[in-house]
């Protein structure tokens, strides 16, 4: 059995996001979420180590930045081209309140999961 390598439990989360790069602003959806990173589809390719930023469609504040890790193409409703996308993120802003530290990245992912109605145990 291979052995998980991630550092942080990921949690499911299916809410609308918007992902901001520098020539674009595209609509997208969140699969699942860590401290450490999220993963969206989107209907727009992505490269691997594109600078972006991500709003979350929570009714307040919310922005990730961070970085592309990697996206694969899968196939969305009536073969439609969707993308598979891992974002590592960099730092968590709630209300202006930003987080960087794995601590602090920790919280505010917990209070994101909360204030939607999913808990941090349900992943």
């Amino acid at each position: 059995m291979m052995k998980e390598r991630r550092l942080a439990e990921r949690h499911p989360i299916q809410i609308d996001a918007t992902i901001i790069t520098p020539t674009a602003s595209v609509a997208a959806v969140t699969v699942d979420i860590s401290t450490e990173g999220i993963r969206i589809t989107s209907p727009e390719p992505i490269l691997p180590e594109t600078r972006i930023a991500l709003s979350l469609a929570t009714g307040e504040e919310t922005l990730l930045s961070g970085s592309i890790l990697w996206a694969l193409e899968i196939k969305g409703k009536q073969n439609s081209p969707l993308y598979d996308v891992g974002i590592e993120v960099d730092s968590v802003i709630l209300r202006e309140r930003e987080a960087i530290g794995f601590a602090d990245k920790e919280a505010i992912v917990t209070e994101i999961l909360s204030r939607i109605g999913q808990t941090a145990d349900a992943g």
